[in-house]
């Protein structure tokens, strides 16, 4: 080989291997100097001329805050090669960042420091009893253990430190300057549910409270226990029905939900109809069982009354305990009345009953109707007609028959 291929050789070489293939050896430390886990690490460094500088993929740090990242320049120029290389730390929202060059004077290596501290978090109930929540604080989540401790790191600044327990947290805020400890209370409580109909008999019934669902016992009871959270709803759930409870267990954990299965019971129907056509209608309205759910503001009792296909309505007002009276307007002489008495209790049970009666022409007239049918209703009877008006009525008829009778033989003789 002569002088000048030698010489080309060389060159050639030169520029094919301007790269570099390097293994870096990155240590992450907190704010005191100690080991950092899980933070995240990389390195920005020329690819080559042509794509410039890039990014590597973060990786973790081990216990020890270790990590090994390799970093491989292509470029085939030594004159378009830049062997500086930057390397960077990251945790939560600190940064940390240090820059060396390859072929020039580096530590074997490299330290970062990010501003994070250690935070130890410990959850208890109200008197102090251990709990295994969930502690959540920064990117990070850990369970507390036995005594109820969760230690983590945290980074420098304001905090949100959550707790979770069953379905329920608990939260509070503070700021990380250093080292920090922090307890957290989470009240425990239990519930007891009963579930019964308005007669006190037990229910099979599901009852949710928080994440957590139970079926009643035989005796109607759901019982949750260990409950991080003393005010809420209770949602219990018989067949189709569903009512909400509201819960506040610092002051009591037994609870009753009654379903209220049976209808009003009307009865002792009545009316009295002034010789002007002014009928007054009575009712006894009762809603029975010990527990039933009853009357209130919240509900109806009225009654609809039809007179030559107009109908109206109009609502009863209370006159005793358990009498109703409802006072239908004067209407002409001879008109018949149609009436149905409308019973709503709170828990949305209905009964209806039916009655009718005649306006008379004369004298005022008065009665009390039979009441029949069962649950959904029934039909009153008129009572009270003038029986002077039946004679009249039976006279005429008599005397018109004997007309009739006279002149049918009368004819037949001529």
């Amino acid at each position: 080989m002569n002088a000048k291929l030698l010489l080309f050789c060389l060159l050639a070489s030169s520029f094919i291997f301007a790269g570099y293939y390097e293994t870096l050896h990155v240590q992450v430390l907190d704010g005191n100097d100690r080991f950092l886990e899980n933070a995240n690490v990389s390195i920005r460094y020329q690819l080559n001329s042509v794509k410039g500088f890039i990014e590597t993929e973060p990786k973790l740090t081990d216990s020890m805050g270790n990590v090994n990242i390799t970093i491989v320049n292509t470029e085939s120029f030594a004159d378009n090669m830049d062997d500086a290389f930057t390397a960077i730390a990251r945790y939560d929202n600190q940064v940390s960042k240090v820059s060396y060059e390859i072929n020039g004077s580096r530590p074997n290596i490299i330290s970062l420091k990010l501003s994070v501290y250690y935070l130890t978090v410990r959850v208890y109930d109200q008197d102090r009893h251990p709990l295994e929540a969930v502690v959540t604080v920064g990117p990070q989540s850990k369970v507390a253990d036995s005594t109820g401790t969760a230690v983590m790191r945290a980074a420098y600044g304001s905090k949100n430190v959550t707790a979770r327990y069953k379905g329920f947290q608990r939260s509070t805020v503070l700021d990380m300057m250093g080292d920090a400890v922090r307890e957290i209370t989470m009240p425990i409580y239990n519930l007891n549910m009963q579930v019964m109909d308005d007669n006190g008999l037990p229910l099979q019934a599901e009852v949710i409270y928080g994440n957590e669902t139970q079926q009643t016992d035989t005796l109607g009871y759901a019982r949750f226990t260990g409950i991080p959270e003393g005010l809420g709803t209770a949602t219990v759930r018989y067949g189709r029905f569903s009512q909400d409870v509201p819960v506040a267990l610092a002051m009591t954990q037994d609870y009753v939900a009654v379903f209220d299965k049976r209808s009003p019971v009307i009865s002792d129907v009545n009316f009295t109809v002034t010789d002007s056509g002014i009928a007054k209608i009575g009712a006894t309205i009762t809603d029975p069982g010990q527990y039933a759910s009853g009357f209130d503001s919240s509900t109806r009792i009225y009654l609809v009354y039809k007179v030559n296909k107009t109908e109206r309505e109009i609502d009863m007002y209370s006159t005793a305990f358990g009498k109703y009276m409802a006072e239908i307007p004067s209407q002409k002489p001879g008109s018949v009345v149609v009436f149905t008495i409308y019973s709503i209790d709170k828990a949305g049970n209905r009964n209806s009953v039916s009655g009718d009666y005649i306006v008379p022409g004369g004298q005022p007239q008065g009665g009390t109707g039979n009441q029949t049918g069962g649950v959904t209703g029934g039909t009153q009877q008129p009572f009270g007609i003038d029986i002077s008006t039946v004679l009249v009525a039976v006279v005429v008829l008599v005397i018109i028959g004997a007309i009739y009778l006279y002149y049918k033989k009368t004819k037949g003789e001529s």
